[in-house]
């Protein structure tokens, strides 16, 4: 992506993508590890400090000498690791969870809301551009043997993916059923599924938190990988790779420090997820021939104005410029009564498309009072024909 930005826009853009995406990488890394940190508070009586600092270290450790190789070889295995962890939790729960007679209608989560409808935009939205700046994929997509594989192990992995995500959703609603999390309590969303598994036995719980650990290892190891690219790219290629492997392990100290704040992790990846879709329309629409004529200035007006445009719109919904503007960081999450995220969601790409084209625009008004050289040139040699 960063060779294709380069060629495309120019240094700039590219640059901009680059810091993206080492922010991007570091919310996610944040957001890997606020859920060690939750897994092992609720189902173990270990303090969460130590297996999260275990974990990074371990990690940075293996990915700092293996690589994208060791990243794609625990890939693997987070495949086998994620199926075996569903069919378990799947059987152990079914036997074990008894739903009280008029749980489902008392608790009411099937019934449409306004938070169900806007879900469903933001989750599409930030899903699609999130992955243009998800580096770990466009690794695993360029690391592909051939189109055919890569097709292939999309279809495959995208169908895994879906069946997990359902499966996970449907845990979600089973806990709220069976009591064991409501939306009174102080344990998080994300979280409701670990409270449905620590009333399962021993034996399940302790299989859980070494697979779940797992899983986060391979996860923890593609943002990892991630970043040293990105900053790779950013520096191209001109400082030394044990340097960068230095930054990340120094980066990986703050990572540590905010997962053990305890944030939801949904706001997490949602701050990444509202940045990204600020910023994707310019480089999208720059892979379409038809818009050809965008350049970099373009894209580069776009891209800031993307991220601009939330807060222009929180200042108009609220009022304010504090509040207002206060909405880039997703002060209360997703799951507002109010239209303000859908706002946020909907001003990040539409702002970024238009802010794009008043860069055309700018740009073409000022070409035409000074015109490049290049243009001065072609002009004169038109005359003289």
């Amino acid at each position: 992506m960063t060779l294709y930005l380069n060629r495309r826009y120019g240094v700039f853009m590219n640059t901009i993508y680059g810091l993206i995406c080492v922010v991007f990488m570091f919310l996610y890394m944040v957001g890997e590890l606020t859920t060690i940190n939750g897994a092992f508070e609720l189902l173990t009586d270990v303090n969460p400090l130590v297996p999260v600092i275990v974990l990074a270290a371990v990690v940075t450790i293996y990915s700092s000498f293996g690589g994208v190789y060791a990243s794609l070889i625990t890939d693997a295995f987070q495949s086998v690791f994620a199926l075996v962890l569903i069919i378990m939790t799947s059987i152990t729960i079914a036997v074990n969870i008894k739903i009280p007679q008029g749980a489902i209608e008392n608790v009411g989560l099937l019934k449409p809301t306004k938070v169900g409808w806007v879900t469903i935009y933001v989750m599409i939205i930030a899903l699609l551009s999130s992955a243009m700046f998800h580096q770990g994929f466009w690794q695993r997509a360029f690391a592909s043997k051939n189109n055919r594989d890569l097709r292939i192990s999309t279809y495959i992995g995208g169908s895994i993916v879906f069946i997990l995500f359902t499966l996970v959703g449907i845990f979600g609603l089973l806990a709220a059923w069976s009591g064991t999390w409501s939306a009174d309590s102080d344990i998080l969303g994300y979280q409701s599924y670990f409270t449905l598994l620590a009333t399962m036995p021993s034996w399940v719980i302790a299989i859980t938190v070494v697979i779940i650990t797992c899983l986060a290892c391979s996860a923890l190891d593609t943002c990892m990988c991630a970043m040293i690219a990105s900053i790779n790219d950013l520096t191209y290629q001109k400082m030394s790779l044990r340097v960068i492997r230095v930054l990340v392990l120094v980066i990986m100290i703050p990572v540590v420090v905010v997962s053990l704040k305890q944030i939801d992790v949904l706001k997490i990846f949602l701050l990444a997820d509202l940045m990204s879709s600020a910023t994707f329309i310019p480089i999208f629409i720059g892979l379409i021939h038809q818009f050809s004529f965008i350049e970099e200035f373009d894209a580069c007006v776009g891209a800031i104005g993307g991220i601009l445009s939330v807060g222009i719109f929180g200042t108009i919904y609220y009022g304010n410029a504090k509040d207002g503007w206060g909405l880039l960081m997703l002060p209360d999450g997703l799951y507002m009564d109010d239209y303000s995220v859908l706002g946020a969601f909907l001003a990040a790409p539409i702002g970024s498309l238009i802010f794009t084209g008043l860069g055309f625009c700018l740009r073409s008004v000022f070409l035409r009072f000074f015109p490049r050289k290049q243009q001065v040139e072609q002009s004169s040699e038109m005359q003289k024909i």
